[in-house]
């Protein structure tokens, strides 16, 4: 393993840290990414590691390090507030990923959710093989931050989630932190530690090159199952669009 290097980002007015520790970082996973899963395929190539220091502040459109993942939606861009990712209509799901990879690191991000029943405010790290880990917010709950956790994919069970107490997440920003290490992994609320999970913990644990994501999409749309609107905190009403992730 080589040494870590750090990764400084600025997303959606909001920064994120992320510690790269590898150069050259193998293929591992993808829940709703298309890249090429190594666990169903031999073929898979190399994914390009992160292995320098960066800093964004997606004042203009053009960046090397982040592409647009799903268009539908609005993306806009200020050199004021950053980006910002808006909901106007049923089935739009704007959304950003990194162009690189890291595998463990610090990833830090101050964002302001949106507002709107069932809507659901996104920032995650996520494998080519499905690995995840997550930070998200519901547009009607004016006080928590949701964390979880997937390994290899594994949903037979749905009880990984943990509610974090807060201020407002969509009434002014916040810094959100995720510290990815080979022996454990921690999620931070404006610099406050709020739940840490052992690698050696029985529900398995994330341990491959992760890509960084961030977007907003209506968990509460009728076509999801009942289970996943129940989640989300209650059905979309979409004639409250536009919803807005900053």
């Amino acid at each position: 393993m080589l040494p870590s290097t750090l990764l400084s980002s600025l997303l959606m007015a909001y920064t994120a840290i992320a510690t790269d520790s590898t150069s050259t970082a193998t293929a591992s996973s993808a829940s709703s990414s298309d890249s090429c899963n190594p666990l169903k395929s031999s073929s898979c190539s190399a994914d390009p590691a992160l292995g320098t220091t960066i800093s964004l502040d997606f004042a203009e459109e053009e960046s090397d390090y982040f592409s647009v993942y799903h268009s539908t939606g609005e993306i806009d861009y200020s050199s004021d507030d950053g980006i910002s990712l808006t909901l106007n209509k049923r089935f739009d799901n704007p959304s950003m990923v990194s162009n690189f990879y890291i595998m463990f690191g610090k990833v830090e991000v101050l964002l302001k959710a949106a507002y709107g029943t069932g809507i659901v405010s996104s920032f995650y790290l996520q494998s080519d093989d499905l690995d995840e880990i997550d930070c998200e917010w519901f547009g009607g709950d004016a006080s928590q931050m949701q964390s979880n956790f997937f390994s290899k994919g594994d949903t037979t069970t749905y009880d990984r989630g943990g509610y974090h107490d807060m201020a407002d997440p969509r009434s002014d920003y916040h810094n959100y932190t995720l510290d990815w290490t080979e022996d454990g992994l921690t999620w931070y609320i404006d610099g406050n530690a709020v739940r840490t999970l052992a690698s050696d913990n029985s529900e398995g644990y994330p341990q491959s090159p992760m890509r960084v994501f961030f977007g907003i999409w209506a968990g509460g749309d009728s076509s999801n199952a009942e289970g996943t609107i129940q989640w989300a905190g209650g059905s979309t009403d979409y004639s409250d669009a536009p919803f807005t992730i900053r």
